[in-house]
């Protein structure tokens, strides 16, 4: 399996090529399934006002609680599908209606973010893409630890497209977005400084400018 050096622990970085002042009021919430995506927007919208929250997470837990006794891989397509659609339409709305959204994006699909970045330019977002950075070896032991372990080769398939947009994340430029390249200890301190539109990603530990040099290795 593709493998890479980890982002060091505590550092949210952004590219230089993005500077410090990224900042979005439609954010995405990226990375390889198990980086800690939904543990970063749960923390995060602790302390955000007015900023609405879209995870699968929520809808998981509401079929859990109907369904206990069936698990959760058969109706896991539908979470997805809702939570996408969900997502689509407010979007459409503009920022206007919607207000702020921060979205968990579970796909690393290039096709999909371009997609969604185009839609977002046309209704009048400010996008923003916040990549939360795992090695494969961590992203797998998250998988373990919250008891939902994604199929061994649609992991390998997320593991040699994160590899991709993991090298063009640290340009600050990422499928049409703005882009913040964050481990998972400081993802939720990056998600507050771009959508608050206020804090200085450029003053905290810059690792991003190493992560294009990063090439997979073997296992």
């Amino acid at each position: 399996m593709p493998t890479h050096p980890p982002v060091p622990a505590g550092t949210p970085a952004v590219a230089p090529a993005a500077g410090p002042s990224v900042s979005g009021d439609l954010v995405l919430v990226g990375g390889m399934p198990g980086a800690g995506k939904s543990t970063a927007i749960a923390a995060a919208g602790l302390d955000l006002v007015g900023v609405r929250a879209l995870d699968p997470d929520g809808l998981r837990h509401w079929f859990a609680r109907r369904l206990p006794s069936t698990p959760y891989r058969f109706y896991r397509p539908l979470c997805h599908a809702l939570h996408a659609v969900v997502v689509l339409s407010l979007i459409l709305l503009g920022p206007r209606r919607a207000g702020r959204l921060l979205v968990h994006e579970p796909s690393t699909r290039p096709a999909r973010l371009r997609a969604l970045s185009w839609l977002a330019g046309r209704r009048g977002w400010r996008p923003a893409l916040v990549y939360v950075d795992a090695a494969p070896e961590a992203a797998l032991a998250g998988q373990v630890a919250r008891g939902r372990v994604v199929d061994p080769s649609s992991f390998a398939a997320h593991v040699r497209r994160w590899e991709q947009l993991r090298r063009e994340a640290a340009t600050g430029r990422c499928c049409g977005w703005s882009t913040v390249l964050t481990d998972r200890a400081g993802a939720a301190d990056a998600l507050r400084i771009v959508l608050r539109g206020s804090g200085d990603l450029g003053r905290l530990s810059s690792v991003a400018r190493d992560a294009g040099s990063h090439e997979p290795q073997a296992a």
